[in-house]
């Protein structure tokens, strides 16, 4: 599965799910904003955790989820917004008592880690894939004849709007915390290929 498809997601329950299924840092080595192996370890074992209690709450959360306004830029999303609903729900200490018992000092500094890991391997996916970035389908559908100006306007801004997502993706992570999560990648991307 596609790792910034899940970024893109506006629900939170599937971020926590696909995260797991979706400076403030996550453990204590953490604190000073690095990811290091210990927090991406946490983070990863943190997941399953986390998916069986989202389970035991969804309906619960996705009442909230509900209200929740559409992200268009998934690198808009922040960790607050990420636990609003769980804040709304009535069950921001029950969530934040199992991230504690993954290490980590908060949920927020658990979101934070989960926001850092999921760019990160995403930017990663998209440096290995680099015809994943290729628009030349959509520019040939925007110069077709056969599609009017609403729908060539429509693609453009489409199009415009990936390549800035995938611009942010690829140039705003640090290359130290490529390096630090790429030895995991595979893990992060079963988790996805799992829950997504």
């Amino acid at each position: 599965m596609d790792v910034t498809a899940s970024i893109t997601r506006s629900h939170i329950l599937p971020l926590i799910t696909a995260f797991m299924l979706l400076a403030y840092t996550a453990a204590a080595s953490a604190q000073s904003g690095e990811l290091t192996e210990a927090v991406i370890s946490n983070w990863i074992a943190s997941q399953q955790s986390l998916e069986t209690w989202g389970e035991e709450h969804e309906d619960k959360i996705a009442e909230y989820e509900a209200n929740m306004e559409q992200i268009d830029n998934p690198m808009a999303i922040t960790a607050d917004r990420m636990l609003q609903p769980l804040k709304a729900a009535g069950l921001y200490d029950d969530a934040s008592k199992i991230v504690k018992q993954h290490d980590f000092s908060s949920l927020e500094a658990w979101a934070e880690a989960t926001l850092r890991i999921t760019k990160t391997a995403a930017a990663l996916q998209f440096e290995a894939h680099p015809e994943a970035m290729d628009m030349s389908q959509l520019e040939a559908m925007i110069n077709s004849p056969q599609i009017s100006a609403e729908q060539k306007a429509m693609l453009t801004q489409a199009m415009e709007q990936n390549k800035a997502i995938i611009d942010q993706l690829v140039n705003g992570v640090s290359d130290k915390d490529k390096a630090s999560v790429k030895p995991f990648l595979p893990k992060i991307n079963a988790l996805m290929d799992r829950d997504g």
